[in-house]
């Protein structure tokens, strides 16, 4: 993936409450109305944005001794673990600079999906514009960044992706094949290039940006 941004995509089956961590040195500070948090360390920076679960909620914990928290049993009902705060900020290993932030879907389920994008800086805040995409089919992950389109197809069983592009994009991925595939791609119904799957990724990068209908299919 180019570097504009950094991706991360997990999948949990497991029936308990999944969360996503992130630690930091420094405190994070966050907007729970738009699921962004932000770290300044300094002269670099780090922004957090959930994309999905689409619901979801951000836990700060950290500082003091609270940063020794732990969720024991992992459901998230009770906060069952052990803040070690009866003289551990007192002992010479401890570190006051611990902060994490949790992200957390608000709607229990047994099949959490997460996709956070990551952007770090130097110098200023780097803001970029990472949205989710509308597909018509169902199981399809996806998002667009300034000239990328970026589909996570693991659960999709379907063989054609169909996307209607209102801004023109020139890069296009489709990620979590599991065996080789031929990716023919079209536009407006006419073939205009075929890509091999590599790793389980699918990597299209055409000489004009594309927009309007475009369908991927194998």
């Amino acid at each position: 993936i180019p570097p504009d941004s950094f991706y991360i995509k997990s999948t949990s089956p497991l029936d308990l409450a999944d969360n996503v961590i992130l630690n930091k040195v420094v405190r994070f500070t966050f907007d729970s109305t738009v699921d962004i948090a932000t770290v300044n360390n300094g002269s670099s920076y780090l922004r957090v944005k959930t994309i999905f679960p689409e619901h979801s909620k951000l836990r700060l914990v950290g500082g003091g001794d609270f940063q020794y928290y732990v969720e024991t049993d992992a459901d998230d009902t009770v906060l069952d673990g052990i803040n070690f705060n009866e003289g551990a900020s007192s002992r010479s290993w401890h570190d006051v600079g611990m902060w994490r932030i949790e992200i957390q879907p608000e709607i229990p389920a047994k099949d959490d999906q997460f996709l956070i994008v990551m952007s770090p800086s130097l110098g200023r805040m780097r803001y970029d514009n990472v949205e989710k995409i509308k597909t018509l089919q169902k199981n399809i992950a996806g998002v667009s960044t300034k000239d990328s389109i970026i589909v996570f197809v693991s659960k999709f069983r379907g063989r054609n992706i169909k996307l209607n592009l209102k801004v023109a994009k020139k890069s296009f991925f489709i990620v979590g094949f599991l065996v080789p595939k031929t990716i023919e791609i079209e536009k407006n119904g006419v073939v205009i290039s075929s890509v091999q799957v590599e790793n389980g990724v699918a990597y299209y990068e055409s000489d004009v940006p594309l927009a309007g209908e475009l369908s991927m299919h194998w």
